[in-house]
């Protein structure tokens, strides 16, 4: 005995349709996970490459600050401290529109060169706060006692 199915036009019609509509919608699927994969890629390489540059940027810097401090020492050294060396190291600017500038202090807080803030010439400023409520002074002063050459940002 044979079986003999029929199948209507609109029957196959309508499973045509959901094969279709599945290899379609999984194509989309693969297509966002795709785009999602290729862009979170880039994204870490951007910020990865972002990093390393930043960190470049910084060493080299630290690396100018320190030869322009050693330029700054060099004048301290071989100049009369409490005026040549003083007056010399007060003229000293350095960076963008020269904005950036010395500032000389001995272990005990006194400061003998600090133009951004004149007042404090010749004072005792140990308790100097910056904008972030951090005591830098001391802090300079206490990583100059442990570290012969050092960065603080």
């Amino acid at each position: 005995m044979a079986l003999k199915v029929h199948f209507s036009k609109d029957f196959v019609l309508k499973i045509r349709t959901k094969i279709i509509s599945i290899v379609c919608l999984t194509a989309v699927a693969v297509s966002l996970v795709s785009i999602l994969l290729f862009y979170r890629s880039v994204t870490e390489s951007v910020n990865s490459e972002t990093a390393r540059l930043r960190s470049q940027v910084i060493k080299e810097r630290e690396t100018q600050l320190r030869d322009l401090c050693d330029a700054a020492y060099t004048v301290a050294a071989s100049s009369n401290f409490y005026t040549d060396a003083i007056s010399a190291i007060e003229k000293m600017t350095f960076g963008p529109e020269h904005s950036g500038y010395f500032m000389v202090m001995d272990f005990s807080g006194v400061i003998y060169v600090h133009p951004d803030l004149p007042d404090v010439k010749n004072k005792k400023s140990l308790d100097y706060k910056d904008s972030e409520g951090r005591f830098f002074f001391r802090e300079i002063i206490e990583r100059a006692k442990n570290e012969e050459k050092g960065f603080l940002t």
